[in-house]
C-alpha cells in the first residue's frame, strides 16, 4: 500500500480580484499489486510500469480529474501521458 498525507502545508490558490482560497488535499492511494502483475501481463508492460501508471493515476484524481465520462477519460489520459514522460526518465536514471 502507498498512502501520501497530503494534509499539510495547505495550498494558496490566487483567485479573481486578488482574493484567495487555502485548499487543504487529503488523500490516499491504494494499488493492487496483483492486479498490477495481472495488467502488465495483457498490455506487456512491467509490473513496474504499472504500479507507477496507478501512482500517477490516483494522483490525478487527488487533484480532482475524473475519469466517468469520455471526454474526462481522454483528458486524463493524456495528463498521464505527458506525466509520465517527465517521470520516466527520472525513474531509468534512479534505478541504475
Amino acid at each position: 500500500m502507498l498512502a501520501f498525507d497530503l494534509g499539510e502545508p495547505t495550498v494558496t490558490k490566487k483567485l479573481r480580484r486578488s482574493r484567495t482560497k487555502r485548499i487543504s488535499l487529503t488523500g490516499e492511494i491504494v494499488i493492487s499489486i496483483t492486479t498490477a502483475f495481472r495488467q502488465a501481463k495483457i498490455y506487456k508492460t512491467s509490473p513496474y510500469e504499472e504500479v507507477i501508471l496507478y501512482i500517477v493515476h490516483g494522483i490525478l484524481h487527488l487533484l480532482g480529474y475524473d475519469d466517468h465520462a469520455s471526454r474526462d477519460t481522454r483528458l486524463m489520459r493524456k495528463k498521464e501521458q505527458e506525466l509520465l514522460a517527465v517521470i520516466r526518465p527520472l525513474l531509468k536514471k534512479a534505478r541504475r
